[in-house]
């Protein structure tokens, strides 16, 4: 395995040099979103550069093989010209087909989610990015290949060859682990984390609540200069009991929403508590809906999700959310997966023990939620989906990231036949996976399904969200979903190709919130009729629904920060 490791740091392997320019162009066929210039240049040097690495290994593993056979590739110096010659006209071809064929479906893809296809310019620059990149990288392996040179010939001088080669390479592998550790990835996250703080206090001049019946405003324990910024944003948004007068033509009540932020001196189990006090302080118990939301990274809150439920109960509801981290999602997933996933299970925990002590015809019914990373540490609650069923009313996941526990579970144990994208479980009896408001009532085959019991939970996942699809395992397994070919907003003719599509959907994540409501991981649209469906036996009249929509889009920032 050292060898292995040396040749692929000294930078002569024929084999990586070819899958290194295969992964390149392979890097601009179809995906799940279009990428910006930037993002597919990243996508291409990146697929280069591990494709690299890969053929260095398998170089390396077929070395003692090709030395056993004697196979040896000859060149006569008057024949290099003409190879040379021969293999820069494959690589043209291979770009004109970039070009042509790949350009061709990037435009369908393009169209699907109703974004803007990449200009041919983009895609000069995005070549030119690309090798920008992959260029670095081989920087980065001279760099190294120098390092490990050097320490070799002073090691020589006080230790045998074979010892001297091998104490090289773990002196500077080990060097390389602790200077990115020290100066690149502890660094950066101590600069995220310091800027995160600096936001969450921020102020984002918006006016104090004057209910009570909010976090912040008179009486209550989290006072307003501590909610933090997203704590801020989800107390002082909202629909009043007016707005949703308005719009149902109904009396309505006015809305609780508790907030629990996160304070320095603070445990997770301290800021669960907090939020059942708030909700006990505002007589949340005595609503007839009462909603626990998993927040993402920083403590974002959908409005779109909270507010429909909302309009749907005609004010008579209780939201509450709490704060487990001052980071975006991916920083936040990347330095604590477990955050998340305990906040989710101390608040529902803490919710469930004062709720369940309550008379049985005298408490809310209690329902679920949270989009994105909030989904997962949502999720988190549950052992397995007969758990989930067993203790709440209903719900509804959003966007749930694939390597959520609970999704994965319910996902494998999907009817047969049934795609990845939209499983049928257990015939659709209280769990759907909703792509759109057609999979409320069908599966993606368009076979209706019976009756939908309660309690009723829904899994709404847009096919082209990466967000829903990224995993690690992309780089060396073909997804089900890559090969279905069943989502409605996905090309077709996306194929699934070893360590690119890892690439590719990792930088589709960064602009899975760039497409219209409908499409990657924007779910705004859709959210309203789903929770209609979660709440109520006989669906709101469409007239009714259009109208609540038209006062969330006129009130609710837009959705996606996931």
């Amino acid at each position: 395995m050292i060898r292995a490791i040396r040749v692929m740091l000294t930078g002569r392997s024929g084999l990586g040099v070819f899958l290194a320019v295969v992964a390149f162009f392979v890097s601009f066929s179809t995906s799940l979103l279009p990428r910006t210039w930037e993002f597919q240049a990243a996508a291409a040097g990146l697929s280069a550069a591990t494709a690299y690495a890969l053929g260095a290994l398998l170089q390396w593993l077929l070395s003692p093989v090709i030395r056993f056979l004697g196979l040896r590739v000859v060149v006569e110096p008057k024949r290099r010209q003409l190879v040379y010659t021969l293999v820069s006209v494959a690589v043209i071809a291979l770009l004109l087909w970039v070009a042509y064929e790949q350009r061709q479906a990037r435009a369908r893809t393009a169209s699907l989610v109703q974004m803007d296809p990449p200009t041919t310019l983009e895609d000069v620059f995005a070549v030119g990015g690309g090798i920008a990149v992959a260029l670095v990288v081989v920087l980065l392996v001279v760099a190294v290949r120098i390092a490990l040179a050097g320490s070799r010939v002073l090691l020589r001088l006080a230790l045998p060859p074979w010892i001297a080669r091998v104490t090289a390479l773990v002196l500077v592998l080990a060097f390389v682990a602790w200077a990115s550790n020290q100066f690149l990835v502890q660094r950066t996250l101590e600069s995220i984390s310091a800027a995160a703080a600096r936001v969450n206090e921020t102020p984002p001049d918006l006016p104090e609540p004057t209910s009570s019946l909010r976090s912040g405003g008179p009486g209550s324990t989290q006072p307003w200069a501590e909610l933090g910024l997203q704590g801020q944003r989800f107390t002082a948004s909202g629909s009043s009991a007016a707005d949703i007068e308005a719009a149902t033509g109904r009396p309505a009540e006015e809305p609780i929403r508790v907030y629990a932020s996160l304070r320095p001196d603070m445990s997770l189990a301290d800021v669960a508590d907090n939020a059942v006090t708030e909700l006990e302080r505002t007589g949340a118990f005595d609503r007839d809906v009462l909603t626990l939301i998993g927040t993402t990274g920083r403590g974002w809150v959908d409005e779109y999700n909270v507010s429909s439920v909302e309009y749907l109960t005609d004010g008579n509801s209780a939201t509450a959310a709490m704060q487990y981290s001052y980071l975006a999602s991916p920083v936040a997933f990347l330095t604590s997966r477990e955050a998340p996933a305990e906040a989710g299970r101390l608040l529902f925990d803490k919710v469930y023990a004062v709720w369940s002590q309550l008379p049985v015809d005298d408490r809310p019914e209690l329902y679920v939620s949270g989009e994105s990373l909030g989904a997962f540490g949502g999720t988190a609650a549950f052992a397995d989906a007969d758990e989930m069923l067993e203790t709440i009313d209903g719900a509804v996941w959003i966007g749930t990231p694939s390597f959520t526990p609970l999704w994965r579970s319910i996902t494998a144990e999907r009817l047969r036949g049934s795609p990845q994208v939209s499983p049928v479980y257990e015939q659709g009896r209280n769990i759907r996976f909703v792509t759109d408001q057609v999979g409320l009532s069908a599966d993606a085959y368009g076979r209706e399904y019976g009756e939908w019991q309660r309690p009723r939970v829904v899994f709404l996942q847009h096919a082209s969200d990466p967000i829903v699809w990224w995993s690690p395992s992309l780089a060396y397994q073909e997804p089900d979903w890559a090969r279905e070919a069943v989502g409605s907003d996905v090309n077709p003719d996306l194929r699934w190709w070893p360590l690119v599509t890892f690439w590719q959907v990792t930088l589709d994540m960064a602009v899975a919130n760039e497409p219209p409501a409908g499409h990657g991981h924007i779910y705004q649209d859709d959210v309203l009729p789903v929770w209609d469906a979660v709440l109520h036996d006989e669906p709101t009249e469409p007239d009714e629904l259009d109208r609540i929509t038209a006062a969330l889009r006129e009130s609710a920032p837009e959705s996606g920060e996931g």
